[in-house]
Order: structure tokens, then sequence, then C-alpha cells
């Protein structure tokens, strides 16, 4: 797969065989790109030691014009590159989607109807609904990407089985914050979660009755 690295050297060689054409295939492997050991930048490179002749202020900018890198500079003779993260994610991708998907025959246009992070709404959503809702929005743009019609959805099942527990459960919330007599259904919901619920709606002064209207 085609990293930031490779793209970054394969720059290097470009501006050094413009900048002299003899000197590509002399000292070329000598030129590293590594991490950067200093704060803000990503990568650092030593061509500036193995080609000591080359225009320094024109090496930064064309580097500058590279559209993954923002920032340029040179500090103790070494090359210091700092990355744009929006424009060095997208290449990478786009390169591992092309080794990966490439030989896919996928049906370009095709309808997609993707419905991610759907939850009961029976208590908080959780770590879990927010894992749905990640791996949800990335596959739905990687389809896009792929010229899929893709539409989302979100359903909120309100009604059923899980519901009139949760309103039998609520209720004897209520009689809790109340002081009366209470018991939670043996397969009712016992989360803290609809006490603190149930004690808005007491402030409120809302009746037993608003809950079946």
């Amino acid at each position: 797969m085609y990293s930031i690295k490779n793209f970054l050297m394969e720059k290097i060689k470009e501006f050094i065989y413009d900048f002299d054409k003899n000197l590509i295939n002399e000292d070329i492997s000598k030129v590293e790109v590594t991490r950067s050991p200093l704060k803000g930048f990503h990568y650092s490179t030593n061509v500036l030691y193995v080609f000591k002749n080359i225009d320094q202020q024109k090496l930064i900018d064309f580097l500058r014009k590279q559209e993954i890198i923002e920032k340029v500079e040179i500090i103790r003779n070494f090359v210091n590159i700092e990355l744009n993260k929006q424009n060095s994610f997208r290449m990478v991708l786009q390169s591992y989607l092309k080794d990966k998907w490439s030989s896919f025959d996928l049906d370009k246009n095709k309808r997609v109807l993707i419905e991610f992070v759907s939850a009961n709404p029976t208590g908080p959503l959780n770590a879990v609904n927010g894992r749905s809702a990640t791996f949800g929005s990335v596959l739905a743009n990687v389809l896009k990407y792929f010229n899929f019609s893709v539409f989302k959805e979100y359903y909120v099942n309100d009604v059923g089985e899980q519901i009139e527990k949760l309103v039998d459960s609520f209720i004897e919330r209520i009689k809790e914050v109340k002081s009366m007599e209470f018991k939670i259904p043996e397969d009712g919901y016992l989360g803290e979660y609809l006490k603190d619920i149930a004690k808005l709606y007491v402030l409120n002064n809302y009746s037993l009755d608003r809950l079946f209207c």
C-alpha cells in the first residue's frame, strides 16, 4: 500500500532530479525519510546532508506545494515536515481502497439503505451505540466514494412490549419519588436513570394520566 513516507521520498527524488539529473543515481540511496523527533512535525529528511548544493528555499517551496504538506522548516540542516492531517488521511485511504477494492466488481450507482445506531429508547445510549454510529457512518462514506446512492436511517422503536415494560417501570418510579408503595416489575427496567426522570416528572406536577395521552 502506498504510504506517506513513500510519497515524500518520491517527491524528494523528483526535486533532486529536476535540480540536477546527474545526481539522482549518485547519492539518492543515502537519503532517508524518518519520523521527526521535533514536536509539531511528523517527518524529517537528511536530503540537505546528502546533497549540500541544493537550493534550500526552492526545496521548501516545492514541498509546500504538495497537498498533504502543511508546513516545512529546516532545523539543524534537517528538513522537517508537518502534514495536513485531512489531506494525508485522504491520500492513504484512497490508496488503500485502490489496492484492496480495485479488483472487485462493485455494482456502482446502486441504491443502498444503511440503518445504524438504532436502539430501543429504554435507556441511555452507550459505547456500543457509539461504535455502531462510527462504523455505520464510515461505511456509508466508503460506499458514497464508490458512487453508491446511500440513504442512512436511524430507527426509533417506540412501540411494543419493551416500551410497555418501560412505562410500567416508570410508573413505579414515580410512586417511589412520591413516597408511595411501589414495586418494579420483575422483567422491568431497574436503571436509576428512570428515577431521575421520575423526579423531573413529579417536579413538573404531571399526573400519571399524562403517560397515556
